[in-house]
């Protein structure tokens, strides 16, 4: 570690982008070994930061379970900043369940709108209706904190008329809506 930011820049920007591509592999699989012996999960951040600047395709699920821990300590603003990071090297379920983890504390951090953009994308690749059905709950119960209840009833509606055969748990919370 460098103890002044500038002298660690000025060497870091001298090194070509291939080396440095090489180094953080390195340094990520140096991780990966000693996190499988010793680390466990809190490893997860160096791991994520060490492959994504190495371009490695394990950057993904590293962001993920780095932001999962993050989430589950309470820093907020790191685990919307890593499912942000991790997002867009999603695909299917797992993007689907990382938009609606990140809109989850988004939701609690009063950043309302941007939750219900994660709801929206979320329910948009989501191809398990039960999956949908929850999603729009969310999205109600989101829109309720922002005390727009036109929306809310709105949302609700359409989620017991789009999903009124599914039945289960989703459907017995949809309707709870009605009481």
């Amino acid at each position: 570690r460098f103890d002044h930011a500038k002298i660690r820049d000025v060497l870091y920007g001298d090194i070509p982008e291939e080396l440095r591509r090489e180094y953080h592999r390195l340094v990520g699989e140096a991780l990966f070994e000693l996190d499988q012996t010793s680390f466990g999960g809190p490893a997860a951040a160096e791991l994520a930061y060490h492959f994504q600047r190495a371009g490695d395709s394990r950057t993904a699920g590293y962001l993920v379970k780095a932001a999962d821990i993050a989430k589950s300590s309470f820093a907020n603003e790191e685990a919307v900043r890593l499912y942000s990071d991790a997002i867009p090297l999603l695909h299917g379920g797992d993007k689907v369940a990382a938009e609606e983890s990140l809109a989850d504390i988004l939701s609690i951090m009063g950043r309302h709108d941007a939750a219900l953009g994660s709801l929206e994308a979320a329910s948009e690749l989501a191809e398990d209706r039960g999956t949908k059905a929850r999603l729009s709950r969310k999205g109600a119960e989101v829109s309720q904190r922002t005390g727009d209840f036109y929306a809310v009833l709105a949302q609700v509606a359409a989620a017991k008329a789009e999903f009124a055969d599914l039945g289960g748990p989703e459907q017995g919370r949809l309707s709870i809506w009605e009481a």
